[in-house]
């Protein structure tokens, strides 16, 4: 994950199947992660999908979205609104 500069921070990003963990801050390279419930299973290595919930950022910085399904890439879709956020 790219932190910051991948995702807005206007609102906090989700965490996919993970509502146990609450995003409370981004940084260039990280995004900062809180335990909801001190029950919760995480590990050191687990992968974290990140869910924007705004998307001028990656609309202004990336040329392409990824869509993947089950963890394999099934296709790309070329944002046609690159560089024309004003």
């Amino acid at each position: 994950m790219q932190g910051s500069r991948l995702l807005a921070l206007s609102m906090a990003p989700l965490v996919k199947g993970r509502m146990d963990l609450e995003c409370v801050a981004l940084n260039a390279e990280h995004g900062h992660l809180r335990l909801r419930q001190s029950n919760s299973a995480s590990s050191c290595g687990d992968k974290l999908e990140m869910l924007p919930t705004h998307a001028d950022s990656t609309v202004c910085l990336y040329d392409n979205y990824v869509m993947t399904r089950k963890g394999e890439v099934e296709a790309t879709l070329a944002i046609e609104a690159r560089r024309k956020l004003q």
